[in-house]
């Protein structure tokens, strides 16, 4: 048995549906063992934080249930659930200073004497020592004072240092500055496991998650898309929402009508190819010959690789070569793109992946 389970869940707010008038949150079904990390990835509006407020109890589902170690939570309310969550709103006690709001938990449960500091306390020291909030001067503060960077490490700080079996984390490392994220996400991951918590974390962070989560499930317009390793969303994607989605930006997404008119041939499907596949000579056939001035070079240094965008028939294609190919903005180039090598795709939502079938 899972340790939590989304079973079949649907929720609508009483004012905000989708533009084709349909539910937020569309038969979410999880799986969650002990101890997880798990991240939930999507476009803006695909109900990653709705799912998290669902289940710590802030929304009410239309359908379906939430259970934790078999018990169903419906009518558990979200004090009672053991449960910690960071808003993206950073909600934080606005008459309390920054110290009470990083230790609120042992503060109002009485876990910490009335004449002792509460950033003195054990579990709340070690993490304000890792989040880098251990001047008094900020800790006397009171919210309306602080910068977005303070103020969203210290609601951080008051979700992870309560003594919850189950955090959710929304956009935990927004607002903090890029030099201190990796630390941060390191110190956390090994917080959640020394303290054996199970955690949902939302961040569009693809890189992040990767290296913090132990599965990702990709939600669009309210449904679970895919979910499994980044590599397996990146280089094994059943829907074309997570090819376009996951992993590098820029791909090369050919409709079946772009084909026709490129190539002149007709496929029922839509295919997306990495922009790592192109090559300077035909192999066969199925290889597509893109030839136009290039529009953009963009360098990637660490990987030692430069990115082409070219135009051709007033489509935008994209080459991956490397750092030593010579070619400049303005230039024209031809190569070709290998349509066996890519990935193809049902037409019709949620345009699933097609595996057998399309070169006969």
């Amino acid at each position: 048995m899972a340790y939590l389970r989304v079973e079949n869940l649907s929720l609508s707010l009483e004012h905000e549906r989708d533009e084709e008038g349909k539910s937020l949150l569309r038969h979410v079904s999880l799986d969650i063992e002990k101890k997880e990390i798990v991240g939930i990835l999507g476009p803006s509006g695909a109900g990653k934080s709705l799912l998290l407020r669902a289940i710590v109890g802030l929304e009410k589902p239309t359908e379906g249930e939430i259970f934790l170690e078999g018990q169903a939570l419906s009518l558990v309310p979200p004090s009672e659930r053991s449960m910690a969550y960071l808003s993206q709103r950073l909600v934080l006690y606005p008459h309390l200073s920054g110290e009470k709001n990083a230790g609120f938990f042992y503060w109002i449960r009485g876990g910490v004497k009335r004449h002792e500091a509460i950033r003195f306390h054990p579990v709340v020291f070690e993490v304000l020592r890792h989040l880098h909030l251990t001047e008094e001067h900020l800790l006397k503060r009171l919210p309306k004072t602080m910068a977005g960077g303070e103020k969203q490490r210290i609601a951080l700080a008051r979700a992870i240092a309560s003594e919850a079996r189950i955090l959710l984390l929304d956009e935990p490392f927004a607002n903090i500055e890029e030099g201190f994220r990796d630390t941060l996400r390191h110190f956390l991951r090994q917080w959640i496991r020394q303290r054996e918590q199970t955690a949902f974390i939302v961040s569009h962070n693809q890189e992040e998650m990767a290296s913090l989560c132990d599965r990702l499930v990709l939600l669009d317009k309210g449904t679970v898309i895919q979910q499994g390793s980044y590599e397996d969303l990146c280089f094994s994607p059943t829907s074309r929402i997570t090819a376009l989605f996951m992993g590098v930006s820029r791909k090369n997404f050919l409709s079946s009508e772009m084909l026709q008119k490129l190539w002149g041939k007709r496929l029922p499907y839509d295919v997306v190819l990495l922009p790592s596949l192109g090559r300077k000579e035909p192999l066969d056939e199925w290889d597509l010959e893109v030839k136009g001035p290039v529009l953009m070079v963009e360098h990637f240094f660490r990987e030692k690789k430069k990115l082409l965008c070219i135009e051709y028939k007033n489509e935008l294609f994209f080459w991956e070569v490397e750092e030593s190919f010579p070619i400049q903005k303005g230039e024209r180039v031809c190569w070709y793109l290998p349509l066996k090598e890519g990935w193809f795709f049902e037409k019709e939502y949620p345009y699933r992946r097609i595996y057998q079938g399309v070169f006969s």
